[in-house]
């Protein structure tokens, strides 16, 4: 997909978004969250896009973050990680 047929100006479209909230009990029993999404990037000009923020509170952490990003060239899928050294924490009145 190069053009979303529903908006041909949109420069990206999200096409999942999901979470899933639960009872984990490999960690104390404390209430965990899987958040899932895919977005499509269709113009180099929207990356910043596909940013995701995650609102913690209270005694909430962040205890796992797994990203990758699939590049489609010369007809072939490139898959990347996330490294760690691109994941930011901002608490609440730094920025």
């Amino acid at each position: 997909m190069t053009v979303y047929d529903k908006d041909s100006t949109v420069t990206a479209v999200v096409l999942y978004e999901h979470a899933n909230s639960y009872i984990d009990s490999s960690n104390n029993y404390e209430t965990r969250t899987d958040f899932y999404y895919r977005i499509k990037i269709l113009d180099k000009t929207a990356f910043n896009l596909a940013d995701i923020t995650l609102h913690l509170f209270e005694k909430k952490r962040l205890k796992y973050l797994k990203a990758t990003t699939y590049n489609l060239s010369d007809n072939k899928i490139t898959k990347n990680h996330l490294l760690e050294k691109n994941i930011y924490t901002i608490k609440e009145g730094e920025h």
